[in-house]
């Protein structure tokens, strides 16, 4: 019934909640930061979203609770993904191997008490990016796109190969789902 998204209508990237016919837009962030890529947890009382550290200039992951407006920074990280998993409060997320780096692997924390809990790294490569986390229907499984530079057609020249891939969320039964260029 309610679509999260982020908006720059206000200056700066924020994240508005709306129905779905567009109507009782609310802006639920606001301030310098960057706010961007909403996602509900599976009772929609809350949204996690990242940021652009306020605190530490590095993307940062918050949950904001919708009916108080208490927000929490929970981590860092990008593009967080709640588990649709009913129960579970679980995030699937994807973070830079190191500061700066365009390699990022794919991470999951558990909600305690409003806390990250159980950090763990899902799925990483030594010479590609894995980004984009999408669960399955079911909260058992993520799919993932995975970024790599490889040698081009011409001599010297470097193309990226993107392929969709899933893991199980404890980090077993990793397969690749596509193979090609695009």
């Amino acid at each position: 019934k309610t679509i999260a998204f982020s908006s720059t209508r206000g200056g700066n990237w924020d994240i508005y909640t709306m129905d779905t016919d567009g109507r009782h837009v609310v802006q639920i962030t606001s301030g310098q930061g960057q706010e961007l890529h909403p996602s509900f947890s599976p009772d929609g009382a809350r949204l996690v979203y990242c940021s652009t550290g306020s605190r530490s200039d590095n993307w940062e992951l918050w949950v904001v609770n919708l009916q108080t407006g208490e927000k929490r920074m929970i981590g860092y990280g990008l593009f967080p993904v709640w588990s649709p998993e009913k129960g579970t409060d679980r995030i699937a997320f994807q973070r830079a191997s190191q500061r700066g780096s365009r390699w990022f692997s794919l991470w999951t924390l558990d909600l305690v008490e409003g806390e990250a809990r159980r950090v763990t790294e899902v799925a990483s490569s030594a010479d590609a990016a894995i980004v984009s986390p999408a669960w399955s229907p079911d909260g058992q499984r993520l799919a993932f796109t995975s970024i790599r530079r490889v040698p081009g057609a011409m001599p010297g020249s470097m193309i990226e190969q993107r392929e969709i891939g899933s893991v199980s969320v404890d980090g077993t039964g990793r397969r690749r789902l596509t193979d090609g260029i695009g």
